[in-house]
């Protein structure tokens, strides 16, 4: 077992971890889906960790990097999936969410054959005894992966606007060990496309287990209080306006009235 093979074995069973230590504290629809997307991400480490494990055959090596990259696959559709629920946008995205998965499993249809992964490379990325190399429809999930992605992380970007005080500090943990995760497997990308770089963003991707029990156990992260606080207090706000707004046109014509009537009680 070599150092990037470690790596990416303890990001992929810390990631089930904190899945599964979600799913147990709230039991709702967040948690099994946060808990969808902790197993894809899983399955795809052990894919990737079958990958780089440096007694591969060729053969076992192609198995590994098909195995994890259509795992792979369903990361960001899990991922957008699970972001929706959490911003309670999901129903306005219902249509959105089925388009995703449809098209993840068409994608899957081309997993065991040349069009998804077409070979591997020999030493090619430095570290590695081999490498994917891309067929056609892998391209499609690179597309995908790098649009889906950014998109999970806007719409938490615009939650945490809505936070403050202790739910704030809480998402912005959660962002930023998604961040490392993301950004470390964003880097397995490079050597697909022949950019012959070593791939060390793996090495970060330990980091999000670890920001993510802390953030669970010292600041109560997915607390049910939590992930609702913020949303109702905009509900509330946006009650506050219209309410604020209807006095002020209920009280326009009150006033008007009432001018009226005083000028006529003078006039006689």
């Amino acid at each position: 077992m070599n150092p990037y093979n470690f790596a990416v074995l303890f990001f992929a069973f810390g990631t089930l971890f904190v899945g599964l230590l979600i799913l147990l504290k709230r039991k709702d629809e967040l948690a099994k889906r946060f808990f969808t997307f902790s197993i894809f991400v899983t399955l795809w480490g052990v894919g990737f960790s079958i990958l780089t494990n440096s007694a591969a055959t060729y053969e076992g090596a192609l198995f590994g990097a098909r195995f994890g990259n259509v795992s792979a696959v369903f990361i960001p559709i899990t991922w957008i999936h699970f972001i929706l629920v959490f911003v309670r946008r999901n129903e306005q995205n219902r249509k959105l969410i089925c388009f995703l998965y449809i098209f993840g499993i068409l994608i899957t249809l081309f997993s065991p054959t040349p069009l998804f992964v077409r070979s591997m490379a020999e030493n090619l990325v430095p570290g590695f005894k081999w490498y994917t190399q891309a067929g056609p429809v892998y391209h499609i999930f690179t597309a995908l992966f790098f649009l889906a992605v950014p998109y999970g992380f806007w719409e938490m970007i615009r939650a945490l606007r809505m936070s403050e005080g202790k739910d704030r500090l809480q998402l912005q943990l959660f962002i930023v060990a998604t961040l490392f995760g993301f950004v470390g497997g964003s880097s397995t990308f490079l050597g697909v496309y022949g950019i012959v770089f070593p791939t060390y963003g793996v090495f970060v991707m330990p980091i999000y287990p670890f920001i993510m029990a802390y953030a669970m156990i010292e600041h109560g992260l997915f607390d049910i209080e939590t992930i609702s606080n913020a949303f109702q207090r905009e509900k509330l706000a946006t009650i506050g306006l219209l309410a604020s707004s209807i006095n002020h046109e209920i009280r326009n014509p009150l006033y008007a009235v009432k001018s009226l009537l005083e000028s006529y009680v003078e006039f006689e």
